[in-house]
Order: structure tokens, then sequence, then C-alpha cells
């Protein structure tokens, strides 16, 4: 009797395993942070080439490489990638010290959130916290002087942008009168906190510059940016005009509304053609139908929401979004019942809902069968949608039940503001 209970109990242990097995083989992945020079890209000289960082959101480095080459292709400033952060949202740029406005086809990036003077990088930043700490500040301390010389420089360039002191004097970034204050993002298994990193990162700096640190009426912002054990060092490059370019075309917010960086992202992604006809079927407050409209304007845009509030703050942000946009209808609908004929959409670019700030997981399972299957429904056949989520299980189930009629291309990992997601890329194959 007891040798069959654990000759049972083997069996569901087994089992188990290879549920197990079979799910991790389903998932897409986990990727790894990881720092690499673009094949092709010249080494950045510091004697001919300013040198920057760009946050963006992570898993969308890609997209600020079309994007900088797009601006090439162009005829624009040359703008050059030289090393791309994977997963991690950072991307160092180059370009050259000759260009009258060298800031000016940084800050016309859509991809990216934030720009920084390149100051220092290194790897090998260790997991606890007194070692962790130490390396911080020993690199700020450390850095040659050159270094902030040319970080420094590149911020003057930014001329009249930068925040000025409430006498109206000009701001000074030279000798012990300069005031800064350090910021940090931290992410991944440290023992430490952002906070210390920004405290650490401020001692090394005063020993290295000898500026000094005023948290609220700073000339400098010195930012370090941490993924496990991948470190950044710059100054900051936004400005009264240009602060936090994650933010531009947002005049009214909703409850959970898009950063307009992810939103021209996915609209890159969905590789957007003249006359097509592109949806938003949960578009808020509006970011993906003004961010692709104003980066394509060649093709058409539906945007629709049923909450009333959502509808005013779209209208708000599109007619004050520049460039102008004049090729996006606003539509109030129920997204399970879109009212639209069968097969008349070209693409769908959508954020889902989440689940967090409103709604429920819960919820989600109950409703996503139904609008993936109105999406589908409205979607010509060959045509693609790009959906936004956390909901990796319930999008799993949908995209199964459906697979007679969808076909998954692809699916890619996202950083939305701490939340980890996927885009899901799928097409109408009948």
């Amino acid at each position: 009797h007891h040798r069959g209970d654990r000759l049972l109990m083997a069996e569901s242990q087994h089992q188990q395993q290879q549920q197990a097995s079979k799910r991790q083989a389903c998932e897409p992945p986990q990727p790894q942070p990881k720092r690499q020079k673009i094949e092709g890209a010249e080494e950045a000289a510091p004697a001919t080439q300013w040198q920057l960082f760009a946050t963006c959101p992570a898993g969308f480095e890609f997209s600020v490489r079309r994007e900088v080459e797009r601006m090439c292709c162009s005829g624009e400033q040359l703008l050059q990638v030289t090393a791309c952060a994977e997963h991690v949202g950072i991307v160092e740029l180059a370009c050259p010290r000759s260009a009258a406005d060298p800031l000016a086809c940084c800050y016309a990036l859509h991809s990216v959130d934030n720009l920084y003077a390149f100051v220092a990088c290194a790897h090998g930043v260790p997991m606890g916290k007194e070692e962790g700490l130490a390396f911080v500040e020993t690199l700020a301390a450390g850095v040659p002087k050159s270094r902030w010389v040319d970080a420094v420089a590149l911020l003057r360039l930014a001329g009249s942008r930068l925040p000025k002191k409430p006498d109206a004097s000009s701001v000074c970034l030279d000798g012990d009168t300069t005031t800064f204050r350090g910021s940090a993002f931290r992410e991944g298994e440290q023992k430490f906190q952002s906070p210390e990193v920004a405290c650490y990162v401020g001692a090394g700096v005063e020993t290295a510059t000898g500026w000094k640190v005023n948290l609220k009426m700073f000339d400098v912002e010195v930012y370090a940016h941490v993924v496990n054990d991948l470190l950044w060092l710059g100054l900051s490059l936004s400005h009264r005009e240009h602060r936090d370019l994650y933010k531009r075309n947002r005049h009214a917010l909703g409850m959970t509304s898009l950063k307009p960086s992810i939103a021209f992202c996915m609209a890159q992604l969905a590789d957007i053609k003249p006359g097509d006809v592109v949806c938003d079927p949960m578009a808020g407050s509006g970011t993906i139908p003004v961010e692709s409209g104003t980066q394509y304007p060649q093709a058409f845009y539906l945007g629709g929401d049923l909450e009333a509030g959502c509808i005013d703050n779209m209208r708000q942000n599109v007619a004050q979004a520049e460039p102008a946009v004049r090729n996006v209808d606003i539509l109030r609908w129920d997204c399970a019942h879109l009212g639209m004929r069968s097969g008349t959409v070209d693409l769908i670019v959508t954020d889902m809902p989440y689940g967090r700030r409103c709604g429920s997981n819960r919820n989600n399972r109950r409703m996503y069968p139904h609008i993936v299957r109105e999406f589908t429904r409205v979607l010509r056949v060959g045509g693609r949608m790009l959906l936004l989520t956390v909901e990796r299980t319930v999008m799993e189930s949908v995209v199964t039940a459906l697979e007679q009629q969808l076909c998954l291309l692809a699916t890619l990992h996202v950083d939305n503001s701490g939340a980890k997601c996927l885009v899901y890329h799928l097409q109408r194959i009948a």
C-alpha cells in the first residue's frame, strides 16, 4: 500500500516537472542586460566628437538606432550610435563638435526619454551594499578632469536652456560656486537603493570637482544609471524647454497614460505605410495616435475610448500636438463592440489594460478574449496588431484559442515605468 502511494507521488511529481518544462519552453526567454559596441560604428573620439548617452524604454534600444539611421538618411546632422545596452534602456551617442547645434538632432529624437552628457561607464559593480557604494564613489571621484571639462562644455552649449536661479543671474558652471544634485536610477539584485547611489555619487563628484551640493537650486544634475553590474555616469541635458522628453505632447493626462517614447517605438515597430488605416481601440489620452500621426502623417488614424474623460483628454492632446496632427479621428466606443465593418483596418496598435491602476487580472481574463476577437474581426487579412500588456498567461491562452485566425510573429520584452511588459506582434491569416 505504501509502495503504491510512493509510486503515485513520484508519477505526479514527474508530470508536474514535465508541465513546468513545457511552460518554460513556451515562454519567451528573459532578456539579459548587456552592453555591446555597434558593429561598424567608430569609437567616439573626444577630440572631434561630443559624447552623450540617452535613456529609452528598456527593450526598445533598437528603435533609437533605427531613428538615428533615419535621421542620417534624411540628410540631417550626423548622429551616431556608438554602443547599445540591450534590455537596460541606455544608448550611447556621438555627434561631431563641428556641428552648429549638435543638441538639436538629439532633442529631436522621439524614441528617447532623457539625454545626458557622457562622463563615465563601468561594469563589474559589486552587488553588496558597502562594496557597491564604495565602487560608485570611487568611480565618480576618479573620473579624469578632461571628462568633466567635456561634459560641462556640452552643457554650456545648451545655453539659455539651463534653468536659472531666482535672481535671474546666469548659471555658473565653473569653480567652487557651482552647485549640483546627484540623482540615480537602480535596477537589479543589488543590496543598495537609488538614494544611496545618489548620495555616494555626490560624494565622489564633490571630491573630483569641488562643486557644492544643493538639492533644490542646483546648476548641474549628475545622474547615475545602475542596472545589475553596469553603471553610467553623466550630466543631465534636460532643461526647461526640453525637460523630460518623454512628456512631450502630454497636455492632458489620464490615470494610465502611456509614455510618448513607447508609443513612438510601437509605431515604428508597426512599420506604418502611407495610406494605412491605423486604429487604437483603447487610446486613453491619445498618446499612440498623436505620436504616430506626428511621425507618419501620410496614414490615417482612429483613436477611441469608452470614458468621456479620455475622449476630452485625447481631443486636447491632438489639438495641441507639435507638429500639428490633422489625420486623427476620435471616437467614443466600446472596444469589445467596435462600430466598424469587418476587415477595414490595416494596423491595430494599443496599450492593453494591465489590471493594476484600474481593473484587475480577473476582469482581464474575462475581457481579453472578447476584445482580441473583435480586433481580429475589424483587421483585414494580412493586417497586423501590436498589443502591449503584462498579462502573458492571458494573452497566450487568447492567441492559442485564435490560432486559426492569428499568427504570432514575435514577442518583445519592454519595461514600461517598472512594469515588465510584452509586445505581442500578431498577424491575421484568415
